[in-house]
């Protein structure tokens, strides 16, 4: 049995979307109010004043992509964000803008319509790192579930790999900048003022370290991937440092207990018939023995 190539698949979906457009599409001016912003929408609606003037002087020149919602009368729009934030703020000024050229696509349901919608949305513009992110999650989610839907075998992040045309390794950069960078700074990276190559470097890093590299940055400070370098060694030094010191504390505590417990075991062998009352008395000397070694300088040190 050959392997699975969700590629191939989405591939001829979407070359049948593109030839059964005309036939499954009804066009139509729709109100802006009955106009709802897809949840799944996570591009940046950037650019908006020059949208503005555009519509302006020429109109919408391509109508938005839409499907009927679960709300009577109501759309939800799956390519056009921008022209429709454009379209609401020019409403304010002029109601001739209140309506909006619309392609109406039957609803589908389906998991490939998604994916392939994502996909088509790749093709069509260039997004930013940050959305190239959210792309990557989101197809990585939708092909884990196409998979477990229709019983299909295969590694999700070959199959990934393969249908964005991007590197395992790379692939697993955006995640790790997704999963482990701090939240300011995430938003920091969505708004295209650290780099992809920077975001990861910092994502490396722990907490602490990450807060002081935000406050660098609103600081307008110049991070490079190289100071962020400097930082992640010393950091990894410190650590080692930690670590052979905790380890240094527990061997001398160690060594302690075992000389408590030889003393008290010559005293009970060369003390026979100690009562134990004095046993007591016995344990508590060495405990206070203890206690002294312990809180001396050089096992703090």
């Amino acid at each position: 049995m050959s392997a699975f190539n969700l590629t191939d698949l989405l591939n001829s979906r979407i070359k049948e979307d593109i030839q059964k457009q005309d036939s499954e599409t009804e066009f139509k001016y729709i109100d802006i109010k009955d106009l709802i912003e897809s949840k799944e929408n996570f591009y940046k609606t950037n650019k908006l004043e020059d949208m503005k003037e555009s519509i302006r002087i020429l109109g919408i020149e391509q109508p938005l992509r839409v499907e009927e919602a679960d709300a009577q009368g109501k759309y939800k729009i799956l390519a056009g964000h921008t022209r429709y934030k454009a379209s609401v703020e020019l409403s304010k000024e002029d109601s001739k803008y209140s309506k909006i050229p619309c392609y109406i696509k039957k609803k589908q349901s389906d998991l490939l319509s998604e994916l392939t919608l994502i996909l088509t949305n790749y093709t069509a513009r260039e997004p930013s790192e940050y959305e190239k992110m959210q792309e990557i999650l989101r197809i990585e989610e939708l092909i884990k579930e196409y998979k477990k839907n229709n019983n299909i075998k295969g590694n999700t992040r070959d199959i990934l790999s393969n249908v964005i045309n991007m590197s395992n390794s790379n692939i697993a950069r955006y995640k790790a900048i997704n999963n482990n960078l701090d939240v300011k700074l995430l938003e920091e990276y969505k708004n295209e003022k650290i780099s992809t190559n920077l975001a990861y470097e910092i994502s490396i890093l722990d907490k602490d370290n990450q807060e002081k590299l935000y406050h660098d940055i609103q600081e307008n400070k110049n991070i490079t991937i190289q100071d962020i370098k400097k930082v992640r060694e010393k950091a990894e030094h410190k650590e080692k440092n930690k670590s052979i010191k905790e380890n240094k504390s527990v061997n001398i505590l160690q060594d302690i207990i075992n000389e408590a417990k030889n003393n008290i075991n010559i005293i009970l062998e060369n003390n026979i018939n100690i009562d134990i009352t004095n046993i007591q008395e016995l344990i508590n000397k060495q405990l206070d023995y203890m206690y002294n070694r312990i809180s001396k300088k050089e096992f703090m040190e």
